[in-house]
């Protein structure tokens, strides 16, 4: 098309640019000639150049089948690769759930031949635990049954020396059987002072050597006097505390309130708190790891009862080279918080401690309800022994349990008081047994958490000394009720009121501890409350039976319970 339009456009400019004429023909035709020539390359190039595009495209329809042909390839290989990779993976997918199948049947089969094995384990233990179970009890029983036997010996073996002692004190005689008087010591000349009286008697009890008295003719050493430079005592080394003044008096037989009687209770209670340091006197050779362990245990008797005092601590060695320094430096303390004379308290003091044996116990003082300064004292008898022998901490602790007891103590004299006096008892803090018996088990049960005594141990030990004497007099904590019941036992019965008092009571406060589930029966509700209700009325609200019922209950259990029953209760306790 574009070569006609060509030759047409060509034919158009020679015939416009020559005209007609015959002149012209020849240049026309030559003309013409070249065009034709000239479409005739045209033509050949055209046709050339269409034979290039068809060979071209030619080439390009070849390109792109290859192209396809190769796509095709490519996307057969893909599709044959992923039918391929899926055949893989499902084969992978089946080797993997064909190996967790056989895994799981693996780990089942495993887990039930552990189970079997356990089961076959705790059967095993189970007939090992009832083996030594019955090896225990049958143990127990043997023990039972020889403590028994060794009990009747020494009963029998004690009756007999008793007989052998009587007879021979008859022939000589020596006995007298009208007021028990003790035999090593004649009751002197009463001066008609009770406490004259006392000081005569340690004077006695030293010159006649019926007592330690070391420095006399004693069986233990004395220490090496030329050796010793003496301490001075000093009023200036006395601490200073706050004083308090509660409205109140008393006479020798009742209240005399100047106060609603809450009130009143409320101020002494009060009164008997104190953040103050114990105050410890001692002598110069006194092992001051003493004194440290001592306040150490008092401090965390302050942790578990509060903080109560101020505390007075005397520390008293056998044959104490240190004495009158001691003696003067506590009633310098006294004459200033108890407004005791100085003279009577230090000649008191002084014999007295020259009385103390080598070992070892611990005395608590009450607090004088009316004292500005409510302290309490404790009293050590051979510290440095108990010091060595590991007792020291339990020991301090007790009588700390006696200091957190006594600050609700509001009546102007102990319980120990004698059936005249009973009014002065009515706000006390209850029987004897419950005041040493709980005091002993509060001072192992949190002493065992120091590591310094052993809860199991020592109610094992009470309870067999309990039981003997139960076994063998059948008194119970109702004969220990007050001092005058205690004092009765030791002197007119069977010298078992201590065993009552401390391993019975210990015993009595464990079965109250378990049939409440709960210490707190003593620690929040019976102390902090009798001084406002009686002690009989705290202990119905505290445990919820009267003291008649309880020591009823309590002596039933006692006797118709084994010991190997008695004992079991301590893994249940030890967790209140």
């Amino acid at each position: 098309m574009k070569r006609i339009l060509l030759s047409a456009s060509l034919m158009i400019v020679i015939t416009l640019t020559f005209g007609c004429n015959n002149n012209n023909n020849n240049e026309i035709n030559q003309l013409k000639t070249q065009i034709t020539e000239l479409e005739n390359e045209k033509i050949q190039e055209e046709e050339e150049r269409e034979a290039e595009e068809e060979r071209l495209a030619q080439d390009e329809e070849e390109r792109k089948a290859e192209e396809e042909r190769l796509a095709q390839e490519e996307e057969d290989r893909k599709i044959q690769e992923e039918e391929e990779r899926k055949a893989e993976e499902e084969r992978l997918a089946q080797e993997e759930e064909d190996r967790k199948i056989q895994d799981e049947e693996e780990r089942k089969a495993e887990e039930e031949r552990l189970a079997h094995e356990e089961e076959e384990r705790k059967a095993e233990e189970e007939r090992l635990a009832q083996e030594e179970e019955d090896r225990k009890i049958q143990e127990e029983e043997e023990r039972e049954a020889e403590e028994e036997r060794l009990a009747q010996e020494e009963e029998d073996r004690k009756i007999q020396e008793e007989e052998e002692r009587e007879a021979e004190e008859e022939e000589e005689g020596k006995q007298n059987k009208e007021d028990n008087i003790p035999k090593t010591l004649g009751p002197g000349i009463s001066t008609g002072d009770p406490r004259k009286d006392e000081i005569d008697m340690f004077k006695r009890i030293v010159s006649e050597n019926t007592g330690p008295a070391c420095n006399i003719y004693g069986i233990a050493p004395c220490p090496e006097w030329p050796n010793f430079i003496k301490t001075k005592p000093s009023i200036d080394d006395i601490p200073i505390y706050k004083e308090t003044k509660c409205e109140g008096e008393f006479n020798d037989k009742e209240y005399l309130l100047k106060a609603p009687k809450t009130d009143y209770i409320d101020c002494l209670i009060n009164a008997s708190k104190s953040d103050a340091e114990p105050y410890i006197i001692q002598g110069a050779q006194m092992d001051p790891k003493v004194k440290e362990a001592v306040i150490e245990s008092q401090k965390y008797g302050a942790e578990i009862f509060g903080n109560w005092g101020p505390v007075l601590n005397v520390f008293v060695r056998y044959g104490e080279p240190d004495l009158e320094y001691i003696a003067t430096q506590e009633c310098l303390y006294r004459e200033k918080y108890q407004d005791q004379e100085f003279d009577s308290c230090y000649e008191y003091q002084y014999w007295y401690y020259r009385t103390f044996d080598d070992c070892c116990g611990a005395m608590h003082g009450t607090p004088i309800a009316l004292s500005p300064v409510r302290f309490q004292s404790m009293t050590y008898n051979g510290p440095d022994k108990q010091y060595e022998s590991q007792e020291i901490r339990k020991s301090t602790l007790h009588e700390y349990v006696h200091v957190w007891q006594s600050a609700f103590k509001v009546h102007p004299h102990e319980t120990r008081c004698s059936d005249e006096a009973n009014k002065l008892c009515e706000l006390g803090n209850g029987p004897l047994w419950l005041e040493e018996g709980s005091a002993e088990y509060f001072a192992v049960y949190f002493a065992e958490k120091k590591a310094w005594s052993n809860l199991r141990s020592v109610l094992t030990e009470k309870l067999t000394s309990a039981q003997n004497v139960y076994n063998k007099w059948g008194f119970t904590l109702k004969n220990s009720h007050q001092r005058d019941d205690k004092d009765k036992l030791d002197q007119h019965e069977c010298n078992c009121g201590g065993a009552i008092m401390y391993d019975m009571g210990m015993w009595g406060v464990a079965w109250l501890v378990n049939e409440s589930k709960s210490k707190d029966g003593f620690i929040k509700e019976f102390y902090p409350k009798v001084a406002y209700i009686g002690y009989e009325q705290a202990f119905l609200n505290a445990f919820g039976l009267t003291l008649d019922e309880f020591y009823e209950e309590f002596a039933l259990w006692f006797d118709q319970t084994s010991k190997s029953e008695k004992l079991k209760i301590i893994d249940v306790i030890s967790k209140y």
